[in-house]
């Protein structure tokens, strides 16, 4: 917001302004008015105004105030003192969701031609509003009151506008108000996610990113609304998708302080009827001593860093759950042999951008691990779905694996693979690679999935599989998502299709879920015990914002310009009386 008072002491006033201003900039307090001679020179002056501010913010306001000459002004040394105010005006409002902004650019008031010599080029703009001081000073107030009433008339069919945007923006989205637990039964708070009349061979709940910690809200990460977010899933998961297989959570359950914010989201967490399983994040390990690293996993309730889950009716698929963190400055203790092999893959790597502090990378022995899972997979005739909290493609992103293209490389050997799934980056993306394998081509799709902290308005979904497609499906920041993407060369179709069942209507019944860890490695066999768990400040949490408040916002931001334009067209009216009766004295005067 640009403030600038201009007075006759500011050095800009009397015969220094004998030229057309054509420039007005300004940096902190100090302004710079640039303008041409009558002989073609170019000139400027530097003053400091009554008030300045940055610019960045939006509204721009000048007031120029001078007791200026003949030579300045056009007009006779002997007139009074002349007002001039120009109003760039832009007020942006923006919210995550749909922006409610009022945008008021352009308006001049002025009294006088003197407006004319800032920024002349705009005169064009408003032809009506020209006038010269040999013109009637009433009629120029006049067209001055009628140029008000259209500016107020044409703010208020804006505002109306805005209100019933914003009304039926809160009808849709249920104002984001948490709502009884007998509400989820047969409704949602956002709009309904998309479900079918067939039972999927595979219906996996996803999560990423919950980042909770009693913070404000920084970089659009709204740390403490993650809780509300959470319940809101939870309870959806268990009223509406009976038939899912289990919950998934891909990463960064807390934002950091691993050991005094898990208990928020643990307890709401706990409430699942579904069997839970989670990865490692970044943040996951933030302030956090060394000591303590290598035990994470326990604290999540992982059964490994990294392990394998065999799912669905006749174990058809093979879910592998990888350690982005295996490798990584935050996750590993100094002088230990990750450490070291740490050290060597950023030195190996070092010319990659996605080579950050925030990344990591998957250690050798995971390497080996991850293909010794691939090849009972394929041997298994299973089809493959690969967690990892970093995303691995495209390669141009910073934010991937740090061995991104190796592990790439390796799960392109085997057309068991269907589909990677990664969070880290809170934000939704799929992408897919079409390999040339020795048996065909086939498909392997990245799917990321969005972060619950990264909006006031939730993200997650749902990954079902079919018997020739995965559905991907949920929210992404309140809105749904839906797509369907065939699963081509993918080994096991026979199977997939023996277990295919159809329902003939109705909700999906609770099935016998058949979740069976098969592998997990990494980690100890000792139980974290030396943990402090600091008790949780007595403050509400999970709270969603309420799109109402935002609104009041508006409401106030809008009748404020309203009852400044009112009180300038207040006084212009008064101008005018006072001026008519000038008149009527100085005609009875004549008279007598």
């Amino acid at each position: 917001m640009l403030v600038a008072v201009l007075r006759s002491g500011a050095g800009v006033a009397g015969e220094q302004l004998d030229g057309t201003v054509f420039c007005l900039q300004s940096r902190g307090d100090l302004a710079q008015l640039s303008y041409l001679q009558r002989d073609g020179r170019e000139c400027w002056k530097h003053f400091r105004g009554t008030s300045f501010f940055s610019e960045s913010a939006g509204p721009v306001v000048v007031l120029c105030e001078a007791c200026a000459g003949r030579r300045a002004l056009g007009g006779d040394r002997k007139e009074p003192c002349v007002f001039r105010l120009l109003f760039l005006a832009r007020m942006l409002s923006g919210h995550v969701g749909p922006p409610l902004f009022f945008s008021f650019t352009s308006v001049f008031l002025t009294c006088f031609r003197p407006f004319s010599l800032l920024f002349p080029s705009l005169e064009r703009s408003l032809p009506f509003f020209l006038c010269t001081p040999d013109k009637n000073r009433k009629k120029c107030l006049r067209k001055l009151s009628a140029f008000f009433g259209l500016v107020e008339g044409f703010l208020m069919k804006v505002f109306l506008c805005i209100l019933l945007l914003s009304l039926g923006f809160i009808w849709v989205c249920g104002a984001g108000e948490v709502l009884p637990p007998e509400a989820y039964e047969n409704r949602t708070l956002y709009p309904v996610i998309p479900t079918y009349d067939r039972l999927p061979l595979l219906s996996i709940g996803v999560l990423s990113d919950i980042q909770y910690a009693d913070e404000e809200e920084k970089s659009r990460r709204h740390f403490r609304l993650s809780p509300g977010k959470v319940e809101h899933a939870v309870k959806e998961m268990n009223a509406n998708r009976s038939h899912m297989d289990l919950v998934m959570h891909l990463g960064d359950t807390v934002n950091r302080d691993i050991a005094r914010n898990l208990q928020v989201i643990d307890s709401l967490l706990k409430q699942l009827q579904f069997p839970f399983f989670q990865l490692l994040g970044n943040h996951d390990f933030l302030e956090l001593g060394e000591e303590h690293r290598d035990h994470v996993y326990r604290l999540l309730r992982m059964p490994a860093r990294y392990y394998s889950l065999q799912v669905g009716e006749g174990g058809a698929f093979l879910l592998i759950v990888l350690d982005g963190t295996d490798l990584s400055v935050f996750a590993t203790r100094a002088g230990t042999a990750r450490r070291a092999e740490t050290n060597g893959m950023k030195h190996r790597y070092r010319h990659r951008k996605n080579m950050l502090d925030v990344n990591g990378g998957i250690g050798e022995e995971q390497m080996q691990w991850l293909r010794m899972q691939l090849e009972y997979a394929s041997k298994q005739k299973m089809v493959v779905l690969v967690f990892c909290h970093f995303p691995m493609y495209p390669y141009d992103d910073e934010l991937n694996l740090w061995n991104d293209v190796e592990v790439v490389r390796l799960l392109s050997n085997y057309s068991c693979v269907a589909a990677v799934i990664s969070g880290h980056t809170h934000r939704w993306e799929h992408e897919q690679l079409v390999v040339a394998h020795k048996n065909g081509e086939f498909t392997i799709y990245f799917v990321k999935f969005g972060g619950i902290v990264q909006s006031p308005f939730t993200s997650w979904g749902f990954i079902e599989a079919y018997e020739k497609e995965l559905h991907l499906h949920g929210l992404n920041f309140g809105r749904v998502f839906d797509y369907r993407l065939p699963i081509r060369g993918v080994p096991g179709g026979s199977v997939l299709r023996k277990t295919t069942r159809v329902l003939s209507s109705g909700p999906f019944i609770r099935r016998r879920r058949n979740v069976r860890v098969i592998s997990r490695c990494g980690g100890d066999t000792k139980w974290l015990r030396n943990i402090i768990h600091q008790p949780v400040p007595n403050k509400t949490v999970g709270r969603t914002e309420n799109v109402s408040s935002l609104m009041w916002v508006e409401c106030v931001i809008f009748f404020s310009l309203v009852a400044v334009i009112a009180l300038l067209r207040l006084m212009c009216r008064k101008n005018r009386r006072r001026q008519s009766k000038s008149v009527s004295v100085r005609s009875r005067g004549a008279v007598h």
